[in-house]
């Protein structure tokens, strides 16, 4: 004699089945955060996925991920975030080389870098000479035209 039951008893048993399961389970902040630093899901979409897949941090992602829900972060975007922004610090940054209130050479710092390595020997020894000479070498902000650095403050300290 087989035991039948009916579409609805079948959907009941299941959700009493997910309800212990979920109630047996516990989820830590640290499995939430996980998830959330590996697909930048929301904390609630994150704690829902790991409720569903009864703690399973593998199978969370993959439910986030099936769902759209879940975009992979890459290295690739954070370290090209990182060098533009390297970049356009260089660019608003300007090597400053004055004597006696008067700017010798006021160009973007890029660009002294850039020279610098072309030419390097050459870069030194004249640096070098500056120096020696009583130039003063600044590292200004281009829009605001705040020291950065100075070699007054080297000296001092």
């Amino acid at each position: 004699m087989a035991i039948t039951f009916s579409k609805d008893e079948l959907k009941n048993e299941n959700e009493l089945k997910n309800e212990k399961g979920r109630s047996n389970m516990s989820i830590s902040l640290d499995q939430i955060d996980l998830i959330m630093k590996r697909t930048n899901a929301t904390y609630t979409e994150a704690k829902d996925a790991l409720e569903r897949s009864n703690g399973d941090i593998v199978e969370a992602l993959a439910l986030l991920e099936k769902e759209g829900k879940a975009t992979r972060r890459t290295n690739i975007n954070t370290t090209q975030e990182q060098i533009n922004t390297y970049v356009d610090t260089l660019k608003t940054t300007h090597f400053v080389l004055s004597k006696d209130d008067h700017d010798y050479i006021h160009a973007p710092l890029i660009a002294v870098l850039v020279a610098t390595v072309l030419c390097f020997h050459v870069s030194v020894i004249a640096l070098v000479i500056a120096l020696i000479c009583g130039f003063k070498i600044k590292l200004t902000d281009k829009i605001t035209h705040n020291v950065r650095f100075s070699n007054d403050d080297f000296m001092k300290s």
